[in-house]
């Protein structure tokens, strides 16, 4: 009976946690409280923010983020705040842990809300799924630790970004640079600017003029032009002295610079501008009618 019991509660939860809670205010106004499927109250109304989507509560690896006045918590997916409302920040669960700022310092607590890695930076991002490591800032510089909360990769940088695909942009000595995992300078840090990859390259500045790198941090076309865009279908539209055109990966002008303004290209498209006309062209620079 005992089994039988414990069996009929587990599915019992099940049910409650696989039912969509919706958030609900009294008259449209006030605090936030949830009802589950059937409309039945489960929490009354008493927080200042529910996290939420599409009028349901949102639930991202097991919890939502919750709101009362300036302080942050977590409920489960029944609707208990299981980590009280106390911190400052707090970012999603990811792979376990999440970053939280109490104290006006940042951390990293369990799904049990044990601090895990300690409230002790001044600055800290999420670990994100599929990467080992989190960016961090003690005593003004970045660094990188891993989910025990040891410095992998040492706190040096005036800046840094996220890992992605195993490569971070970092700041060091007023300049951009790429590095691994690892710690390895994969682009030297020699740029004015470095921003995030997209479509496997990277926009570099030098000295005032625009170029690409790709991920093994190759200049793949130099720091030649005056602005940019990312790559799209293949193509970048780019511009000397005001006017815009378009190149491919190679570098190679594939469309003249004679346009004073260029969208990137969308399904074989780009939207250009030539003195007071605005007009569509294709990936052979023909206008399209």
């Amino acid at each position: 009976m005992k089994t039988l019991a414990t069996l009929i509660l587990i599915l019992c939860f099940s049910m409650i946690n696989s039912q969509d809670l919706k958030p609900f205010r009294v008259d449209g106004k006030g605090y936030w409280g949830i009802k589950d499927a059937n409309g039945e109250v489960i929490v009354s109304p008493r927080y200042d923010f529910i996290q939420q989507y599409n009028k349901k509560v949102q639930f991202i690896n097991g919890f939502a983020k919750v709101r009362i006045s300036d302080k942050w918590g977590y409920i489960d997916q029944t609707g208990k705040e299981v980590i009280p409302v106390k911190y400052q920040s707090a970012y999603d669960f990811n792979d376990g842990l999440a970053a939280v700022k109490l104290n006006e310092m940042w951390g990293y607590i369990d799904k049990t809300g044990k601090e895990v890695i300690p409230i002790k930076y001044e600055n800290a991002y999420p670990f994100v799924k599929g990467n080992a490591l989190a960016a961090v800032q003690l005593n003004g510089k970045w660094g990188y630790i891993d989910k025990m909360g040891k410095v992998v990769i040492q706190l040096k940088y005036e800046k840094a970004e996220q890992f992605s695909e195993d490569l971070a942009i970092v700041q060091f000595n007023g300049k951009w640079g790429v590095i691994n995992s690892s710690g390895v300078n994969v682009a030297d840090q020699k740029y004015d600017y470095i921003t995030s990859y997209v479509n496997e390259v990277a926009k570099i500045k030098l000295n005032g003029k625009w170029g690409y790198i790709d991920k093994q941090g190759k200049e793949i076309i130099e720091p030649v032009y005056d602005d940019i865009s990312d790559f799209y279908e293949g193509l970048a539209a780019v511009s000397i002295n005001g006017k815009w055109g378009f190149i491919n990966a190679k570098g190679e002008i594939i469309i003249e610079l004679i346009y004073d303004s260029a969208s990137g290209f969308s399904q074989g498209q780009s939207l250009v501008t030539l003195g007071k006309e605005e007009f569509l062209i294709n990936k052979e620079g023909k206008r399209i009618k």
